[in-house]
């Protein structure tokens, strides 16, 4: 394999913060190389000045052998290099074919763009990903896996001989996670070298050829993945030993019910029940669509729900709204913190405080000091990493974001909490920080209930876990019986060899 890109001696300074020190990386043709580190460690900084979002300040870059300084990202992808964020970059409302070829419309002399041939071009182009979508489909109508194919195939359409894939199966299904790893192999096979950036152990090991970890700005190791194992990435990436990734689980688990669900049914789930009890994490897992999510934002009264029965304490309630469901000390976490859980623009201490305003108001004026007090102690007890509670939110890594809203939901004193993907698009780190905290607070007496599609943290903190398949639920497993095989046998509406708790 040649070598396709060579990083050395690259430094970038924001103020006085140093977030690359020194940082040389390469990339072969035909090789898929993971980078990784904690949230806050340099990765993305180091991508965006490779493919000319941000100037670096010293240091080089080689690409294709030439010595390369790109202005922008179109210079980049110009050269060859295309970076894929998380965010997608389409236009729902514009076809494949549009999206794919905007940046270059085939034209007749008068500049009328040549439908026919646009359409052949992108039918061409999609031949290499054997796609089950059509050149003349909207963007909007295609699923998240699919709207990725088309950002890979617009990159490749633009002659990218190098990709960069930013936590790409974040918002994946397993089954559309697959279908992105088939295509990433036949990527590899034509000699196209890409960069993995992901924090999911079992992407690396079972994708990629060679993993780069970086820690606070520098380089901590780079290896060939067969030479390494996944313990031995975790240490580099938080510098210290994890001894315990998860929380011992639950010694007792006591026969008060904090929660009960009877026969909840909507047109989105059918007769569930189950119930939580004091001193347990109780999980829900299921493949995506199969209504773990819109169960819980039925219970909380932020989605209709049409018969079923709800227990809080032994005592028959119904949630008509959200805020009845916070008075009642029962708060959701949704899975979107970036969408629907947080004010980015707004600072930490005004997010903490947000849903407990009328609580540190006066005469309806916020009390400052008390709102400052309030985050100051927060920030302390989660352990959120910041300089400052005036900090913005969206200033923060994605770990704190997560302990900011965890925070804010504490200080409204729930006696249930419901986590909707708790530590999607964090670090390992942070993950096994947040692990530990819902440990904490179980033993302090609050209800847990995690939504995850993460089966190793499914199995790794629940005491009992509630598997739902299309909108109903197919058995409920405890102890021994919470593993991979019994999950994926409930989570595809099979029967298990033997009846468990």
């Amino acid at each position: 394999m040649g070598r396709l890109l060579e990083v050395t001696g690259i430094s970038k300074t924001f103020g006085t913060n140093k977030v690359l020190d020194d940082v040389s990386i390469s990339v072969n043709m035909g090789e898929v190389h993971a980078l990784v580190g904690e949230n806050g460690a340099g990765k993305s900084t180091l991508m965006n000045i490779v493919s000319g979002v941000i100037p670096r300040d010293s240091g080089k870059v080689i690409f294709e052998g030439r010595d390369v300084y790109f202005n922008s990202p179109r210079e980049a992808i110009n050269s060859g290099i295309a970076f894929l964020h998380q965010e997608l970059a389409l236009c729902p409302h514009l076809s494949v074919a549009e999206n794919i070829y905007m940046w270059n419309m085939p034209k007749n002399s008068v500049g009328m763009v040549q439908s026919k041939e646009l359409y052949n071009k992108t039918k061409e182009a999609l031949n290499l990903f054997h796609v089950e979508f059509n050149s003349w489909d909207r963007v909007k109508y295609l699923s998240v896996a699919q709207q990725q194919v088309v950002e890979i195939a617009k990159a490749i359409s633009m002659n990218a001989h190098l990709l960069v894939l930013d936590e790409p199966t974040s918002s994946l299904t397993t089954r559309e996670s697959e279908y992105l790893f088939g295509i990433i192999d036949r990527l590899r096979k034509q000699g196209i070298g890409i960069v993995y950036i992901s924090h999911r152990m079992s992407e690396i090991f079972n994708l990629c050829d060679s993993v780069t970890i970086l820690r606070d700005g520098k380089i901590i190791m780079t290896k060939n993945v067969k030479d390494v194992s996944p313990t031995e990435v975790i240490t580099s990436m938080v510098g210290r030993q994890i001894s315990a990734f998860y929380p011992p689980k639950a010694q007792k688990i006591e026969d008060e019910e904090l929660l009960r669900v009877e026969n909840f049914s909507s047109p989105k789930f059918m007769n569930v029940s189950f119930s939580l009890k004091k001193g347990e994490i109780l999980g829900f897992s299921g493949l995506v669509g199969a209504g773990r999510s819109e169960v819980m934002r039925a219970i909380c009264g932020l989605e209709r729900y049409e018969s079923g029965d709800l227990w809080y304490h032994g005592k028959k309630i119904k949630n008509k709204s959200y805020q009845d469901a916070i008075r009642r000390g029962i708060c959701y976490l949704t899975e979107d913190r970036k969408k629907n859980g947080l004010f980015l623009k707004m600072s930490i201490m005004k997010n903490i405080s947000s849903a407990i305003i009328d609580s540190i108001a006066r005469y309806s004026l916020i009390q400052t000091y008390k709102e400052k007090k309030l985050a100051k102690e927060q920030i302390e007890k989660i352990g959120i990493k910041t300089s400052s509670e005036e900090l913005k939110v969206r200033m923060l890594s994605g770990g704190n974001q997560q302990k900011v809203m965890i925070s804010k939901w504490l200080v409204a004193k729930p006696l249930i909490l419901i986590l909707d993907e708790p530590t999607r698009g964090i670090d390992v780190g942070a993950k096994s920080e947040i692990h530990f905290m819902l440990r904490n607070l179980v033993e302090m007496g609050i209800g847990i209930i995690v939504i995850s599609s993460e089966m190793p943290e499914i199995i790794g903190i629940c005491d009992r876990v509630v598997v739902m398949h299309e909108g109903s639920v197919t058995g409920t497993v405890s102890g021994d019986d919470i593993n991979e095989t019994s999950l994926i046998l409930l989570a595809s509406n099979q029967k298990l060899k033997k009846e468990v708790a």
